[in-house]
């Protein structure tokens, strides 16, 4: 039969089954691998695809190996076999899905002369190489979409440096875990750097097509606000303060604050200094939490000593004999503590010399006239939206030590925290501390502060804010909130404006933010624990202010 023929009928066999018409569907206008156009004429793709390309995707394996890499996982399904007439030989035709379902190829071979294992095998080879969409490129495993089938014959695919999943079958921690998987910022498709460009005007996100670059450029309706038209010229101002982020004390920034210091190179990291799974560092690399089992914040068990290093511990544990100087940044904080520059113990610290800072310093400047006012030598503090600060509680025993004239109270706010921790009081010293697993807005009679503290808060991220910060403005209270990265302090001003609040204070670099920077896999805009630190500013607030 003529192969143009051959490719007609089995447009129309496609056609009348039900899933392989979101096939034909899925070829309509998308781009030809090989990058020469769209695909118009849909046999003729078919004929070259099916016929020439399978011809060619033999013998290819290291080639597939060197692939940029998709995080995914592609399935195999074997279809029904398409006779082209009556007297042809049946074809047996396999399709290659992603995770959602799309296709990445289509293959069809004949089943007298390519047995189910050759043909599966191959039709891997050809989505690797002559995917329907996007780039050549691997997937990062592999299976059947049947789990019977998989069991029954697992494919080798190691020579593409594919693993292939079955239910009791080896996962081998792969030279693929130390790659670094991006996501477009539109689609969020998933692969390795090399599958993906930045825009070239703010460097800043990420793309994987053209495509999806021009359609994130001018989206509408309610998705206008973030089209990238909006926040480019933003982004790119923000990407200015990457060096300025960078500044640190520590001999071992150089490392930690590299744009490719992923989750790989942190739990390296935090091996090598001895603290990976133990005590309070446990929360900062926690790929050894079992997935689809979830740790509630307040659920670990209490593991001796959080602090883990010895030098560090005994420092912590002691009152500073010496009156404590002015504080501004982590040089000055190290040096009067006795603390080496090589320690990653600002790591943990970030979060009680933060909130030393906010009171010592910011506090008092950003409102002066009204801080003359309040009684200094007993603070309240309520910090909204706590995670993993309910499991280092001992360490904000050090804000108290650095503020040794002033009593403490403090209420923690979560709703993420764990049943066992709700309503739980410690106390250190000059410092008390109280958990409450709630909204703060659903909070009942509990004394008014003196301020409000919110950690990495991402205000414009969640909309259960929106009713928190109504009840700030109504109660008048200083709120002072930290967040990773500018844009998403801008995401805080943008849902105070909207709710006729008021505004926030520009952002400032936190002179005590982590020294470790944040993954990021959809941007490389430089994101640090506790970054950027800003303050709200209700409409008239200042003349009913209450302490």
């Amino acid at each position: 039969m003529d192969p143009r023929a051959k490719s007609s009928a089995m447009c129309k066999f496609l056609a009348d089954n039900e899933d392989l018409s979101e096939f034909l569907k899925q070829l309509e206008g998308i781009t030809r691998p090989d990058g020469n156009g769209l695909i118009s004429d849909i046999p003729k793709f078919i004929e070259t695809t099916s016929d020439e390309l399978k011809k060619s995707v033999t013998g290819r394996e290291k080639e597939i190996a060197c692939l940029p890499v998709e995080d995914t996982v592609w399935f195999i399904e074997h279809l029904d076999t398409f006779c082209p007439d009556q007297e042809g030989l049946a074809l047996r035709i396999s399709c290659v899905k992603d995770l959602h379902g799309l296709f990445v190829s289509i293959y069809y071979g004949d089943p007298e002369e390519m047995t189910l294992h050759e043909q599966s095998y191959n039709a891997i080879c050809q989505a690797a190489l002559y995917p329907l969409a996007n780039n050549p490129r691997r997937a990062k495993a592999a299976t059947f979409k049947d789990p019977i089938l998989a069991q029954q014959m697992p494919l080798d695919l190691s020579e593409l440096g594919i693993q292939f999943l079955y239910h009791g079958g080896p996962r081998k921690e792969t030279e693929e875990a130390h790659i670094r998987m991006r996501e477009c910022i539109f689609c969020k498709f998933r692969g390795s750097q090399e599958l993906f460009k930045r825009c070239s005007s703010c460097r800043a996100v990420l793309y994987c097509s053209k495509q999806c670059q021009k359609q994130d450029w001018v989206q509408t309706a309610d998705m206008k606000q973030h089209s990238h038209k909006m926040w480019c010229a933003k982004m790119k101002t923000y990407m200015k303060k990457e060096l300025r982020l960078k500044e640190f004390p520590f001999s071992l920034t150089e490392e930690t604050t590299s744009p490719d210091f992923d989750k790989w190179h942190l739990r390296k990291f935090l091996e090598r200094h001895g603290v990976y799974k133990q005590g309070f560092w446990r929360r900062e690399c926690t790929d050894w939490i079992q997935p689809g089992h979830p740790v509630r914040f307040g659920d670990l068990p209490n593991d001796g000593d959080g602090v883990v290093l010895p030098v560090e511990m005994t420092v912590l544990d002691e009152s500073p004999s010496l009156p404590v100087p002015v504080l501004a940044d982590w040089e000055s904080y190290f040096r009067y503590r006795g603390l080496r520059l090589d320690s990653p113990i600002a790591i943990l610290l970030q979060f009680p010399l933060t909130l030393y800072h906010i009171i010592q310093h910011c506090l008092p400047n950003s409102y002066s006239s009204w801080w003359e006012t309040v009684d200094e030598s007993e603070l309240r503090i309520d910090i909204l939206g706590v995670e993993k600060e309910v499991e280092m509680l001992q360490l904000f025993q050090e804000t108290g030590l650095l503020m040794p004239d002033k009593s403490l109270d403090i209420h923690m706010f979560g709703q993420k925290v764990s049943k066992a921790v709700d309503e739980l009081e410690k106390n250190y010293r000059n410092v008390k501390i109280t958990v409450h697993k709630k909204l703060y807005h659903n909070k009942k009679s509990i004394r008014k502060p003196h301020v409000v503290v919110g950690f990495n808060a991402g205000i414009g991220a969640y909309a259960s804010w929106s009713d928190t910060m109504k009840l700030l403005k109504e109660e008048k209270i200083p709120a002072f909130f930290t967040d990773y990265c500018q844009y998403s302090c801008e995401g805080g001003n943008i849902i105070m404006q909207k709710l006729g609040l008021g505004t926030t204070s520009s952002p400032v670099i936190n002179p005590f933010r982590s020294p470790v920077r944040r993954e990021s896999e959809e941007t490389d805009m430089p994101w640090y624990s506790n970054g950027f630190l800003y303050y709200l500013r209700y409409d008239n607030w200042t003349s009913n202010l209450v302490p």
